[in-house]
């Protein structure tokens, strides 16, 4: 079948779909790269976090005094007395002057402690 000319039955481009095309690529184009920005934010945001915490943990031990350890010394001559000589009055309000359990002397003593046949021991 021998073919005839014919007019061309497609539609032409014109310079407005072209420019709706450079659009389309334009919007696609933004989107990639807004998707590209998400995926990075994750990681970013992870290790900020991190970075905080790790500041905070600095700053609160840099701005913390040393710790100042406890002394001992003799306690003064009026704490002592006041201890040491309770009125009597006071002692028969408390608990009716008896102790709470009564203490049991230790008539026999029994074996050395020892764990599995060694020497003695400390079980704390």
């Amino acid at each position: 079948m021998a073919r005839t000319p014919h007019h061309d039955t497609h539609t032409r481009h014109t310079p407005g779909t072209a420019h709706a095309r450079q659009r389309i690529a334009a919007q696609r184009a933004a989107q990639q790269r807004a998707q590209a920005r998400r995926r990075l934010l994750a990681p970013v945001a992870a290790a900020a976090a991190v970075l905080a915490i790790v500041a905070a943990f600095v700053t609160v031990k840099l701005t913390t005094g040393a710790a100042t350890t406890a002394s001992e010394s003799p306690a003064p001559q009026s704490i002592v007395s006041q201890v040491t000589n309770v009125p009597p009055a006071v002692l028969g309000q408390v608990r009716g002057g008896g102790t709470a359990t009564p203490l049991h002397t230790v008539k026999k003593p029994g074996p050395a402690l020892s764990i599995a046949g060694s020497r003695p021991s400390l079980i704390t």
